[in-house]
């Protein structure tokens, strides 16, 4: 069907208040005219400034709106989205039976015409924004009859289910028709943004000849490209967006101070007032503008991003670019979207930086943030590796931070370094610290949750004074490196799943952990310098390893000090070789098992034990008979405080004593 464009203009709210609006769906009508309507397929929107909010409907439940008539009630609620404009992306499921999924999705976005801005805003007038959706008026079925089939919907459902090759055509076929329909109204619509009258039903030999028509700006007419020309102030985002060019795929828009610029460096420019150049030189912009912005347009995909003195923000939209070293910028924002950008060195040495948000940066191998003191949003969608720090000193204005594509930290430094205000921090796909560690000298994080964290070998956190519970759930293997080292406010550490314990240590100089629970740790084979723990431990500590198999290790636990008493559970394990020490010969350790446990084990270390202690330890042994005699060793010491009675039944279950 052919869609009609609908203009919206911009309503502006402040950006940290609460707002509603109505959306209202529209299709073609019998008559060629468009009309609205209420879809009843299910859908989910998007709306995005910085970060996303989301509603939706699936299976008639709604989330953050409601049907209003024939009209969609959007409630944005806490939304935390940036200070910009806000883009509307909206996903329909529309049934269509030749999906083998029985739905097709459809995908709409455009701007919204709402403008999230740090004033005011407009008050509480009512906002509406109309969506052109496309609609299924026919079935497959409808259309297959129509073209001469003569089965029911269930023959027609069968046939194309055996048929996938015909069916991947078909969807290939409705692709190219998909693309060639929005292709041609993006096109038309660029068109008519520059005063060219164009429609989506044009063919494409006439839109190539207009298109040919086009210069950067049209002549005598700087209103068209003025930031006024809806009737409200453009952001420099929706500026870039309004005025991307068939030629330059990489662009550069450039928020300045003062009312001159000297252009430089690009294949091409377009200023906020008209001018349009592929010269450069000084530019003088109209005084009547309250905003002035520069667009730098290059023709290569692969682009070098300019630097600027002083300049109030920059935008990077399209291509390969290259981000320089800014250094001590005065930018109060730097955004990149639809890019690939690369980083060619420490990104910002700033203390004016507001707003970072870096849209395709998926590995850093440079210091993202250095020395910022007012930073309070910072977006990093895509980064999928960590190479580097990313923020590293002050940041005492980010209150949380959010990496939802982070998969791994290999850095030999720390990721989040000093850290002054942070209290939230989120990582749900990171599976691995291959080196370094994630977080560290950040006083304010009360609570570290990474779910998807399997292997470990670095370190987790590392002097967080206020940090009190570290979630783990599938870690699985620690071959090195620390769970957390000097956070003095931690107080037990489990981890459900750990089943390997390497040359690695769970705490270190964590001195008031109390409880350290493993429920399900097998091996502990490496000898090594490392253990459970280390380091000046204030308290007793029980350490639960009900499961734990093999324990040989010259260190198992270090580095505590003399009035510290450790108590080691073990489970009823069949099998196995453990010895306990630690690297001076610390006397306050006990030992107990579980009813079943059958093992050679070395506790001569544990000096604490009482007779008692001993008693209910060589009861819980398993029978051994009819196997290997099995050394209990317990040392001089220990054995003294036996009766005669506890080394027979040692020795009736086949344990030599010694």
């Amino acid at each position: 069907m052919t869609a009609e464009k609908i203009t919206i203009e911009p309503r502006r709210k402040n950006y940290e208040s609460d707002f509603d609006f109505m959306l209202w769906f529209v299709r073609e009508g019998a008559d060629g005219e468009p009309e609205r309507f209420f879809p009843d397929y299910d859908f989910t929107g998007v709306l995005s400034s910085g970060r996303r909010f989301v509603f939706s409907r699936k299976g008639g439940r709604y989330v953050n709106c409601r049907r209003e008539g024939d009209g969609l009630r959007v409630v944005c609620d806490n939304h935390g989205m940036a200070p910009g404009g806000v883009w509307l992306k909206v996903t329909a499921e529309l049934p269509d039976g030749i999906y083998p999924d029985g739905f097709r999705r459809e995908v709409s976005n455009a701007p919204s015409g709402i403008e999230l801005v740090r004033g005011s805003g407009d008050g509480p007038t009512e906002m509406e924004v109309a969506l052109t959706v496309p609609f299924v008026f026919r079935s497959a079925y409808d259309m297959a009859v129509d073209a001469g089939f003569e089965g029911t919907e269930t023959d027609f459902r069968r046939a194309t289910a055996m048929m996938p090759a015909a069916v991947d055509v078909l969807r290939q076929v409705g692709a190219l028709t998909s693309d060639w329909a929005e292709g041609r109204e993006r096109i038309a619509s660029a068109l008519r943004a520059q005063g060219v009258d164009a429609s989506a039903t044009d063919s494409f030999d006439a839109l190539a000849e207009k298109v040919r028509g086009l210069r950067l700006a049209p002549e005598a007419d700087p209103v068209a490209v003025s930031p006024r020309q809806y009737g409200g102030r453009q952001t420099l985002l929706e500026f870039m967006h309004n005025n991307r060019r068939a030629g330059f795929p990489g662009m550069v828009g450039v928020e300045l101070y003062g009312l001159t610029d000297n252009l430089h460096g690009a294949d091409a420019y377009l200023c906020s007032d008209g001018y349009a150049s592929a010269e450069g030189g000084e530019h003088e912009f109209d005084e009547e503008h309250s905003a002035h912005y520069v667009i730098h347009y290059y023709a290569k995909e692969d682009y070098q991003v300019p630097t600027y003195d002083k300049c109030a923000g920059m935008i990077v939209l399209g291509g390969r670019p290259a981000l320089p070293a800014f250094g001590a910028s005065n930018m109060a924002y730097f955004h990149t979207y639809d890019c690939k950008p690369v980083m060619t060195g420490t990104l910002m040495t700033s203390n004016i930086l507001r707003e970072l948000i870096l849209h395709g940066l998926e590995e850093n191998p440079h210091i993202i943030v250095h020395s910022d003191g007012y930073l309070s949003f910072i977006d990093l969608p895509d980064l999928r590796v960590a190479r580097n720090r990313i923020i590293f000193w002050e940041g005492r204005l980010i209150e949380a931070l959010y990496f939802p594509c982070l998969e791994e930290i290999n850095t030999t430094d720390n990721v989040i370094d000093q850290w002054r205000n942070g209290i939230r921090l989120e990582a749900p796909r990171l599976k691995s610290i291959t080196r370094g560690t994630l977080v560290a000298l950040s006083a304010s994080i009360p609570h570290i949750c990474l779910p998807a964290l399997q292997s470990l070998n670095g370190t987790v956190a590392s002097n967080c004074a206020a940090l009190t519970e570290i979630e783990l759930p599938s870690l699985e293997t620690m071959t090195g490196g620390t769970v957390a080292s000097n956070c003095a406010a931690l107080t037990e550490i489990e981890l459900p799943n750990l089943i390997e314990l390497g040359n690695a240590t769970i705490a270190s100089g964590c001195y008031n952990i109390k409880t350290i629970r493993l429920p399900n740790l097998l091996y502990r084979r490496v000898i090594g310098d490392n253990g459970f723990f280390s380091a000046g431990i204030n308290s007793e500590v029980d350490i639960y390893v009900p499961k734990l198999k093999y324990y040989v290790a010259n260190v198992g636990i270090n580095w505590f000090k003399d009035n510290v008493i450790l108590h080691i559970h073990l489970g009823n394990i069949d099998g196995g070789n453990y010895r306990f020490t630690d690297r001076y010969d610390n006397t306050n350790m006990t030992v107990d098992v579980l009813p079943g446990f059958r093992s050679t084990l070395d506790i001569s270390h544990c000096l604490l034990m009482t007779a008692e202690n001993l008693a209910a330890l060589i009861a819980n042994l398993g029978d051994n008979n009819g196997n290997a005699t099995l050394t209990l060793t317990l040392g001089a010491a220990n054995i003294a405080k036996l009766d005669e009675d506890t080394i027979a039944l040692a020795q009736a279950k086949n344990y030599t004593i010694v």
